[in-house]
């Protein structure tokens, strides 16, 4: 179909964290330079300061807001609230599509308000879709927002093998690569910010994920910064995120450490410079462990491949936090294992991931379009039913 022929199409990006707003402002971008479409960013509920200042370090602006107060809501009433307030969104503006990244209960409820109206949903994940044992508030979500989806874009293989897993129609899992590389390469390019190491020391940053207890792979990485914290070379950068639950936790543990900063939560362009230069990456996200590849950094992953939910995942936590220091120290002391790590991580997709969804997201809206149309046009027989009775 030319372009001529073709009406601009609409569509709503849900921004509701810092993560989901470096995740899609890259396809944001993409999406507002085209002439093929009209976009509309909404927020899930005033955005927090960190949001809206991730928000404007990304030249990303709301156009308009859930306006649901997050903060002291049960999850039975979160979901009721996030559900009334998206379909009444949704319904008003039309779109021909909702994108929006992650499992948090506003995301889930933002899905089922599109698919009870009609409207595609697609979902940019970077977690594996977990089984039906995990009970987790995100894993459930994780798992039927999978169920609501169209499009489901994903950084790799084994992402996409989960989905696959949970019954997902292969056509729709598109492998794009990590969205957030986009943006790492935007930031140093047009907004460079500063790195928060001090010292000449060997650098090391740790990057947590939002959580609301202490899963496993968290508890893990604070254990690994407390050995790194023994070793006299070593520099510790560990930003909080300020809707951090498990905050008070952390800063238990780590804040009298030796050699450990805790800084608050990063401006992105601060957050990009510091991650630019780091020695060793720590994380318990694979979407940081992308990053860390697109900047050609070592990352140390405490997987999430055990459930939270075992009785002995915690009780795990001592071996497997030795064998990622001892990973973090061979990284730091041998140059050769550092570049073959960096080597073995593999080449990044990021520059096309913005590009791929926004283009896989065109055919679609296109293929509805003209699907539309053409089930619209009467039928052979029915405009010769039409003469038959005029005659």
């Amino acid at each position: 179909m030319s372009d001529a022929t073709t009406p601009r199409a609409d569509a709503v990006v849900m921004l509701g964290s810092r993560r989901a707003a470096i995740s899609l402002a890259p396809l944001i971008r993409v999406m507002t330079a085209s002439e093929r479409w009209n976009v509309t960013v909404l927020t899930t509920g005033g955005p927090p300061r960190h949001l809206a200042r991730t928000m404007e370090s990304l030249d990303v602006v709301a156009a308009e807001d859930l306006g649901v107060e997050i903060s002291g809501l049960s999850q039975d009433e979160l979901i009721r609230r996030a559900i009334e307030r998206s379909h009444e969104v949704i319904d008003r503006r039309a779109p021909s599509t909702l994108v929006l990244e992650g499992a948090s209960t506003m995301s889930l409820g933002a899905a089922l308000a599109a698919f009870y109206l009609g409207v595609m949903v697609a979902h940019v994940t970077s977690t594996q879709v977990a089984s039906p044992r995990r009970t987790s508030t995100a894993s459930v979500n994780a798992r039927l927002i999978a169920q609501l989806a169209r499009l489901h874009f994903v950084p790799n293989v084994a992402v996409s093998t989960s989905l696959l897993h949970q019954g997902a129609n292969p056509h729709d899992v598109v492998i794009v690569g990590a969205p957030a590389v986009d943006n790492l390469r935007w930031v140093l390019r047009n907004k460079p910010g500063h790195s928060q190491f001090t010292t000449t020391n060997r650098r090391v940053l740790v990057v947590l994920r939002q959580s609301e207890s202490i899963t496993a792979p968290l508890d893990i990485v604070t254990q690994v910064c407390v050995l790194l914290s023994r070793d006299v070379d070593v520099e510790i950068v560990l930003p909080l995120q300020h809707r951090l639950v498990v905050r008070s936790v952390i800063e238990g543990r780590l804040a009298s450490r030796p050699r450990v900063r805790l800084t608050g939560d990063l401006d992105y362009r601060d957050y990009v410079a510091t991650l630019e230069s780091a020695d060793v990456v720590v994380s318990d996200s694979l979407a940081v462990q992308a990053e860390a590849q697109a900047l050609h950094k070592p990352c140390v992953v405490v997987p999430d491949d055990f459930l939270d939910d075992e009785p002995d995942a915690l009780s795990q936590g001592g071996v497997r936090a030795e064998a990622a220091y001892r990973e973090c120290r061979r990284l730091l002391d041998d140059d050769e294992h550092r570049d073959a790590a960096v080597r073995a991580s593999g080449t990044s997709l990021g520059g096309i991931a913005s590009n791929s969804m926004e283009l896989r997201l065109r055919t679609e809206v296109m293929a509805r379009h003209d699907a539309a149309r053409e089930a619209a046009r009467p039928t052979s027989s029915q405009e010769q039913g039409v003469v038959g009775g005029v005659t």
